[in-house]
C-alpha cells in the first residue's frame, strides 16, 4: 500500500492543460488523472501524443510515390530550405494537428511561402465531433477546398477544445493528398520517394517512455508497437529517418534520428500535393459549385540548364559561371561527380565555380510538378588559354 501511495504522489500534480514537458513533483500527494495518451520519461516529464487511428481503418486514397529511379543515399530537406520552426503541442493530445500543419507549411516553404499555419484551426474545426485534445487523425481534408490553410497568427494555438471560429480566411489550399501503399508500414523506398518528390510527410510512430528519453544520436527502438503519435519525416540517413516532433526543443533541437522501422516509424505515411499559388487575403470563398472540376495542368514545369552543352574547357583555377536565371516556383541545387572540393552543394540557379580537376556538374531544378536536370563536364586544363567566360543571364 505504501508503494501505491508513493506512486500516486509521484504523478500527483500533472494537469491535462499543462505544457507537454512537466516536472513531476515528489512532495505533494494531490492525486489527479494521467491522460491515456501521456508518455512519462524516466526524469518524470510528461509528453502528450494523441494519434487516434479509426477502428478498422482502410485508406481509399492510395498513390504509389516510387520514382522508378535511384534515390540519394542521404537526403535532408533542412539543408535545402529553411523549414518551419519546431513547435510544442503542450498538454493537449493534438500531435495529429501539428503533423498535418507541418506537412503543409513545410511544403509551402519549399516554394518560398513562409507563413505558418494554424494548428488550433485543425483542433477546433477539422472534425470537432470526433477529434480533440484527446486525439485525432491526419486532417489534410481541412486544408482542401472549400476550406484551406488558416494563418497561425489569425487563429493562435491555445491547446484547448474550443468551438470553431466563424469567418475564417482560407488563404491556401492543397491540391490533393494520399497515403502510400503498404498501410500500417509502407516500404522505406516508398517513403523516401514521397519525401524526395513531394516534401516532408506525415507518419505515425509508437512513442513510449524510452522514446521520450531521447536526447541525441540514432534511436534504435524500444520494441514498442503501439502506434500513438503523429510526427513528420523530413529526410533520411544511411539507416535512419530524420523525424520532426511537436514536443518543443526535445531531442536534437526538436528532431530525432530514428532507425528505419524502429517503433513502427512510417506507419500510415501520407503526403500532400500543392500546385496552386496562395489565395489573396480576403474572406473565405463559398464552396465550389463544381466539386469535381477537370484537373488543371501542373505548373510550373521544372527546367534545368547549366548554360553550356555537354562539356567545356577551363584553365585550372579560372572562374566560370554555370547555370541560368532562376525561374519562379523552382528550387535549385547542384551536385558534382566526384563531390565538390569543399563538400558543399550550392543551392542557387547560378553558381561561380573554379575547377581544380575535371568534374561532371549537374543542376537540379525541382518544382511541385517534378524534377529536371542538366549536366556539363568541366575540363580543368593546365595552361589552357581561352577568353574569359561571361556571366550568363
Amino acid at each position: 500500500m505504501k508503494h501505491l501511495l508513493h506512486l500516486l504522489a509521484l504523478f500527483s500534480m500533472l494537469s491535462l492543460t499543462s505544457c507537454s514537458t512537466v516536472d513531476v513533483p515528489q512532495d505533494k500527494p494531490i492525486i489527479t488523472v494521467i491522460p491515456k495518451d501521456a508518455v512519462i520519461s524516466s526524469s518524470g516529464k510528461m509528453y502528450r501524443t494523441g494519434l487516434k487511428i479509426p477502428l478498422g481503418f482502410k485508406p481509399k486514397n492510395i498513390i504509389k510515390a516510387d520514382l522508378g529511379e535511384d534515390l540519394p543515399a542521404t537526403f535532408d530537406w533542412r539543408t535545402k530550405v529553411q523549414l518551419s520552426p519546431i513547435e510544442n503541442q503542450g498538454g493537449c493530445g493534438s500531435c495529429w494537428a501539428f503533423s498535418t500543419a507541418a506537412t503543409f507549411q513545410d511544403v509551402k516553404r519549399i516554394f518560398g511561402e513562409t507563413e505558418d499555419l494554424s494548428e488550433q484551426y485543425l483542433l477546433s474545426c477539422a472534425n470537432p465531433s470526433e477529434w480533440s485534445c484527446n486525439g485525432g487523425f491526419f486532417a489534410h481534408d481541412a486544408h482542401k477546398s472549400p476550406r484551406g490553410g488558416v494563418l497561425a497568427s489569425e487563429y493562435p494555438y491555445t491547446g484547448t477544445d474550443s468551438a470553431c471560429k466563424s469567418g475564417l480566411n482560407y488563404r491556401w489550399k492543397l491540391t490533393s493528398w494520399a497515403y502510400l501503399p503498404g498501410g500500417e508500414q509502407p516500404s522505406v523506398n516508398e517513403i523516401k520517394a514521397a519525401i524526395y518528390k513531394y516534401g516532408p510527410v506525415s507518419v505515425g510512430v509508437a512513442a513510449d517512455s524510452e522514446f521520450s528519453n531521447y536526447t541525441g544520436g540514432i534511436f534504435r527502438g524500444s520494441g514498442s508497437t503501439q502506434l500513438n503519435h503523429a510526427v513528420n519525416i523530413v529526410g533520411w540517413g544511411s539507416d535512419h529517418w530524420i523525424m520532426r516532433n511537436s514536443w518543443g526543443q526535445w531531442g536534437e533541437g526538436g528532431y530525432m534520428r530514428i532507425k528505419f522501422g524502429a517503433n513502427g516509424i512510417g506507419a500510415w505515411a501520407n503526403f500532400i500535393v500543392y500546385n496552386k499559388e496562395p489565395d489573396p487575403p480576403g474572406p473565405g470563398p463559398d464552396p465550389d459549385p463544381n466539386p469535381n472540376p477537370d484537373p488543371e495542368p501542373c505548373s510550373p514545369q521544372p527546367y534545368a540548364d547549366t548554360g553550356y552543352g555537354d562539356s567545356i574547357k577551363v584553365r585550372v583555377g579560372a572562374q566560370v559561371f554555370l547555370g541560368t536565371k532562376a525561374r519562379p516556383g523552382t528550387y535549385y541545387y547542384w551536385t558534382a561527380e566526384p563531390d565538390f572540393d569543399n563538400g558543399g552543394k550550392p543551392v542557387e540557379a547560378k553558381i561561380k565555380y573554379r575547377p581544380r580537376v575535371t568534374k561532371r556538374l549537374t543542376v537540379h531544378a525541382v518544382t511541385q510538378c517534378g524534377e529536371a536536370t542538366d549536366s556539363v563536364t568541366v575540363h580543368a586544363m593546365q595552361g589552357y588559354r581561352s577568353q574569359a567566360v561571361p556571366e550568363l543571364d
